[in-house]
């Protein structure tokens, strides 16, 4: 996961540390480009809506938050299923960097992302 961040905070010129996670929040201008250009296919709603939204000229920040501690259960990944995770979120990176940049109104749009 660290590659994935590594690569999509040098498009957004700023460091992010969970490109993964699905957490949005966006202004108006930067959802009316989403009605035409959000992905609907799977690790769309997290890699490359963050592509999408940098090379559409939005600001992409990162808002740290805090987090709790587990408090029961199990996690659903483990280390086959976290490389089976990272292989396909390679290829959604690799796909949302193919894609065609779309213009949006204003430049000084602003879009952030939780951190966890």
């Amino acid at each position: 996961m660290q590659f994935l961040a590594k690569v999509i905070s040098g498009l957004a010129k700023t460091r992010l540390t969970d490109v993964t996670s699905g957490f949005r929040a966006a202004n108006d201008r930067a959802i009316s480009q989403y009605l035409d250009h959000y992905p609907a296919e799977y690790l769309g709603d997290t890699i490359d809506s963050l592509v999408v939204a940098i090379r559409s000229g939005c600001k992409v920040t990162q808002i740290p938050v805090a987090m709790r501690p587990r408090q029961g259960g199990t996690p659903s990944h483990n280390p086959a299923k976290a490389a089976v995770y990272l292989g396909r979120s390679t290829f959604a990176l690799l796909f949302a960097l193919t894609r065609k940049r779309s213009a949006i109104p204003s430049a000084s749009t602003t879009w952030a992302q939780e951190a966890s």
